[in-house]
């Protein structure tokens, strides 16, 4: 992928992240060329460092992998109140 469009992505998300006021935004895509179930993050705002490159996504685990299922976007304002069964909602899967 080109620079240009690499920092055109970035200014994007950094922009959208700002306006929705979350803490975190990113582009998960299936990097995989053995795995469709496979996700990581390409692109980030809101990161502190770059772990969350070592975060391996799930298709239909944890909210990630649900929207990547779904084809659905997801919003969660509070998860203690929204999500009934909290262990379904995998937020880290660490691939080393």
């Amino acid at each position: 992928m080109e620079g240009q469009l690499k920092h055109e992505i970035t200014d994007y998300l950094i922009e959208a992240r700002l306006d929705l006021g979350v803490d975190f935004l990113g582009i998960a895509l299936n990097t995989s060329a053995t795995s469709v179930k496979e996700i990581r993050w390409l692109f980030a705002s809101g990161n502190r460092n770059n772990r969350y490159q070592k975060i391996v996504l799930q298709n239909g685990k944890g909210i990630a992998g649900i929207v990547w299922k779904t084809g659905r976007a997801m919003s969660v304002q509070n998860l203690r109140e929204e999500v009934d069964d909290l262990r379904s909602f995998q937020l880290r899967s660490w691939k080393i």
